[in-house]
Parts: structure tokens; sequence; C-alpha cells
């Protein structure tokens, strides 16, 4: 049996990316937060997609409707 593969932010260099990109966005709400005060309910709005599209990305459907659909069903 072979291991399971890591996520990328699990690995040394994805975790040096995320820290990077943390590091990066704080600076840029630090000089910029009076830009981004007046639009941040736009930003929110816009942060809804995003989590929707990347995080049902990990959803499994495993489920066996087929073989459900196959055997005969009981009458009672």
């Amino acid at each position: 049996m072979e291991p399971k593969k890591q996520p990328w932010w699990k690995t040394p260099f994805g975790m040096l990316c995320t820290a990077v990109f943390l590091i990066a966005l704080f600076v840029l709400i630090q000089d910029h937060a009076a830009h981004i005060g007046n639009y941040w309910i736009w930003l929110i709005l816009l942060a809804c997609p995003l989590m929707h599209i990347f995080m049902h990305g990990h959803h499994t459907h495993h489920s066996n409707e087929k073989e459900k659909d196959d055997e005969p069903h009981e009458k009672s």
C-alpha cells in the first residue's frame, strides 16, 4: 500500500508560501487601510464565492447510488 500524499499546504514549501502570503496580506492591509475601509462590504461579498469554490473541492461523494438502484426493492 502506498502512503497517502500530503496536501501541498502541509509540506514545508506550502507552509512557507502560506506564511509569505499572510505577511504580505498584513502589510497590504496596513498600508491601504484607508482605501479598504470604504469597500470592506464588497471584499466580504467577494470572499463568499471564493470560499465556496475552494472549500467545496474536498467533498467526496462515494455513495453507492448505482448499487442501491440495482438491488430489488422489498415491498411490505
